[in-house]
């Protein structure tokens, strides 16, 4: 067997600890971080305490917030000798390691935390690494599939610097040309700039990815190198190209205790709505996850709903409440859209009300959060304002986007997004006063309100989240066959990822004018009235007895029978209780004009009393 292994990880906060033979944890960026003294942190003495750090010798620890884990890296290949000269080398995370098994399917896993049998589950043991690296020449990341390695990173991050990083490499490099266009029109990425390698490998890795950086970091658009993981790429398809034999593994991440701070925004009419987000995203948490609720509410938001949001919250184990009383006199001049309250201008000032959260997700109070939403504010937006779902409808046709851009005053609407659900840099608006320009575009009066404001400060610093995040009804979602008749959703989504999302959304926005609780023709009612049945009973019983009301006025104004109907079969409750009082409320319908109507409102409950014999 191998006779000296080393797997660096890099560190930046305390953490639980990997420390074998193998494992070797390394303090990324000691340099920015207060020295060791009496009266330091603990967290900086338990680093002290527990590794290396990356600042030592030869080193650009300095420079570690633009390359990250990278200053690690180079560490290793500077100081190889205080590693004890290993005849094999790689690179994890502190939070995401190899899973040792090559039959896993999936390219990528999560594990709640690290617990006794963490090592077992991700099958690492000092022996099993040492016969890997002895039956092969590499070890990397196994391939997840994109449509090609370069779009990928033209939604994400700004392509000039990846143009730029491909440019130097073919001139220093021009050996490695093919393998460069081999990768980035390719559909095979490996992330994360994990690997083992063998000494000399690491050695010709090391050179020529820093001989590249150095000459490239100095001409970077983006604050954060992220052409690492695309070079590191680059490279390891070189060494495929070159015949190498490759191991791939599947990495995870075991994420541990985490609190992601929630934005909400809602007036008295949308305190209903607001309880049932609350609620979707507590009964959906991760039992690692914490949410921060921060709520802003109008300044006559009543003392009774703020109760009830506080009961819906107590029944839960984790999180955190704190309102925000707003003043919306200001914004109420600029509302246009009948649907839209003055809350939904509140956003807009979060960068200075919140200003010890450096990111934070923005949902509006229409939604309904379907599965814990770590992996979403998991995602990089070091280098953006803002990121959001793609709104569809403002991509097609031709002549309704230019005219959208004229009204804009920007380039193209490329990268415009729905508001409804946002993850918002708020340290780049910040360090930038982007309040003070949201404040300017205020006085434009855009026909899109808000909405329009972000994308218009935010243009060019947008990125692009999956449909699966922000699933609206507004468009088509219930039809297999919508989006191959539709260009405006062939334009704004991949097919796949539009499928995916309507099947499995992650949250499911009511971006319409019908809206779950207060109409039958809403799309998903169902999954939105789920929710509220989770509800405690006194409240849930509040929705039910609003929503007869509606149904009983809208009865009378010609709501057609077969749609009716299907809606409220939809609605099927599990508890004799609630039963009982929609029996008790259909009798006061049954009772009124609308009873004429007869068999149309007695349906209900001969439906309900099927579901419960």
């Amino acid at each position: 067997m191998a006779s000296n292994v080393k797997l660096v990880l890099s560190y930046h906060k305390k953490d639980h600890l990997f420390k074998d033979e193998i494992l070797t944890p390394i303090h990324a960026g000691r340099a920015n971080r207060e020295p060791l003294s009496d009266t330091a942190s603990e967290e900086t003495k338990w680093l002290y305490e527990n590794m290396e750090g990356d600042n030592t010798g030869d080193n650009i620890s300095e420079k570690n917030t633009f390359y990250n884990e990278m200053s690690t890296v180079y560490w290793a290949y500077k100081n190889y000798d205080k590693l004890g000269n290993p005849d094999y080398i790689g690179f994890m995370h502190y939070r995401r390691h190899f899973i040792f098994d090559e039959t896993l399917e999936k390219g990528n896993y999560e594990a709640e935390d690290i617990e006794d049998d963490y090592f077992e589950k991700i099958n690492y043991s000092p022996e099993i690494v040492k016969n890997v690296v002895e039956n092969c020449d590499f070890v990397c990341a196994k391939p997840l599939l994109r449509h090609t390695l370069y779009d990928h990173y033209k939604t994400n991050h700004n392509i000039e610097d990846l143009d730029r990083a491909v440019a130097i490499l073919k001139e220093l490099y021009p050996d490695y040309a093919d393998a460069a266009d081999e990768y980035l029109n390719g559909e095979k990425g490996y992330f994360c700039n994990m690997f083992i390698f063998p000494r000399e490998t690491f050695f010709r890795y090391g050179e020529w990815f820093f001989n590249i950086t150095e000459r490239v970091e100095n001409d970077l658009v983006s604050n954060r190198m992220f052409i690492s993981e695309w070079l590191t790429g680059i490279f390891i398809t070189k060494l495929i190209m070159e015949g190498k034999k490759g191991v791939f593994f599947p990495t995870v991440i075991a994420e541990g205790e985490h609190e992601l701070p929630i934005v909400l925004a809602g007036d008295n009419n949308y305190a209903n709505p607001m309880m049932v987000v609350i609620e979707s995203l507590l009964s959906t948490a991760k039992k690692s996850t914490t949410y921060r609720l921060e709520l802003l509410v109008s300044n006559d938001f009543s003392e009774e709903n703020k109760e009830k949001i506080e009961r819906i919250c107590s029944r839960h184990q984790k999180y955190k409440l704190n309102f925000h009383v707003m003043d919306a006199s200001e914004d109420e001049k600029f509302i246009q859209i009948e649907h839209i309250s003055a809350a939904t201008y509140y956003r807009l000032k979060l960068p200075e009300l919140l200003k010890d959260v450096k990111k934070c997700i923005y949902l509006d109070s229409d939604v309904v959060v379907k599965s814990d939403l770590s992996e979403l504010f998991r995602i990089n937006v070091d280098d953006k304002y803002i990121a959001g779902v793609p709104a569809a409808g403002y991509y097609y046709p031709d002549s309704k986007v230019q005219v959208k851009v004229t009204e804009l005053g920007i380039p193209d609407l490329d990268n415009y997004v729905n508001a409804g659900v946002l993850i918002m840099n708020l340290a780049n608006m910040r360090r930038d006063n982007l309040s003070e320009e949201f404040y300017f575009l205020l006085n434009k009066n855009f026909g899109s309100q808000d909405q329009d404001i972000l994308n218009v400060a935010c243009y060019n610093k947008i990125r692009k989240l999956p449909f699966k995040y922000n699933v609206m009804t507004k468009y088509p979602i219930d039809d297999k066959g919508a989006y191959t008749k539709s260009e405006m959703l062939q334009r704004a989504y991949t097919r796949s990822e539009w499928n995916g999302g309507r099947k499995n959304p992650v949250i499911i926005h009511y971006a319409d004018v019908c809206k779950p609780w207060d109409s039958v023709e809403s799309a998903r009612m169902k999954d939105w009235w789920e929710v509220v049945k989770l509800l405690p009973e006194d409240i849930a019983m509040g929705f039910y007895a609003g929503f007869f009301d509606r149904i009983e006025e809208m009865s009378s104004t010609g709501v057609q029978i077969k749609t009716l109907k299907a809606s409220i079969k939809e609605l099927k409750e599990e508890n004799k209780e609630s039963v009982s009082a929609l029996k008790k409320q259909l009798q006061k319908i049954k009772s009124s004009k609308a009873y004429k109507l007869g068999m149309l409102l007695t349906w209900p409950v001969r439906a309900l009393k099927r579901a419960f014999s």
